[in-house]
């Protein structure tokens, strides 16, 4: 419902809405036979076997009055209004319910207005701490992408220092063989292939090619 009122774009959206529903009351009842009934309703029988499964307890039953509910459509807000029917029908009640709702028009607009700058403000900070934390991520990649870079460059040094070293040991044993007996020397010869096979590996220089700085690692993460 949009009542009337000098804010046309609350009446435009219906901002104000309502809903009739029948009200109920929690009182003593009965199960009987299958059924609740009011405990002021219930009549034992006369004569003859009682009902069958008879218990008391306390429900919820429906009255017959209805009830008008008035209340903002706008997420966030909280306004609600209610009118009963209990000495008067709710017909009767149309024109003080209309009167009491176009006054309370502009209260709604207020908490729409609050409800709206609540809202921006919680926007801005939402930014503000994606903000932060786009920040804080990028700097964690970074340091990440650096740490990486740098270990497995350390890797790289690490596996030409070792191959510098077998190569010169392969060499001074191939030098020392060169000055052995000629049955020595076949022997050592074929022994030192077959170390050299057990020991090889890929060229560190094709390793290192490969090798990504921090900025490239950073790239293909984005």
């Amino acid at each position: 419902m949009a009542p009337g009122s000098s804010d046309g774009g609350i009446r435009r959206r219906g901002a104000i809405c309502l809903t009739i529903l029948e009200t109920a009351e929690e009182v003593e009842g009965r199960y009987v036979s299958g059924k609740f009934v009011r405990e002021s309703d219930y009549k034992p029988p006369k004569r003859g076997y009682p009902e069958y499964s008879v218990w008391a307890t306390r429900k919820q039953f429906c009255t017959g009055r209805l009830r008008l509910q008035v209340y903002s459509a706008y997420r966030g807000t909280s306004w609600r209004r209610y009118w009963d029917e209990k000495d008067q029908s709710l017909d009767a009640k149309v024109a003080a319910i209309v009167i009491a709702v176009e006054k309370s028009v502009a209260e709604v607009c207020q908490l729409i207005s609050q409800e709206r700058a609540e809202r921006e403000r919680r926007k801005q900070q939402w930014a503000a701490e994606h903000e932060i934390w786009l920040r804080r991520e990028k700097e964690r990649r970074t340091t990440e992408a650096r740490k990486q870079s740098q270990e497995e460059l350390l890797r790289l040094m690490a596996a030409w220092a070792e191959a510098k070293s077998r190569e010169t040991f392969f060499a001074e044993v191939e030098r020392k063989s060169s000055e052995a007996p000629v049955e020595l020397r076949e022997r050592l010869v074929a022994r030192i292939e077959q170390a050299r096979t057990l020991l090889s590996s890929a060229d560190v220089l094709e390793q290192f090619v490969t090798w990504k700085t921090p900025q490239e690692r950073l790239n293909l993460k984005n």
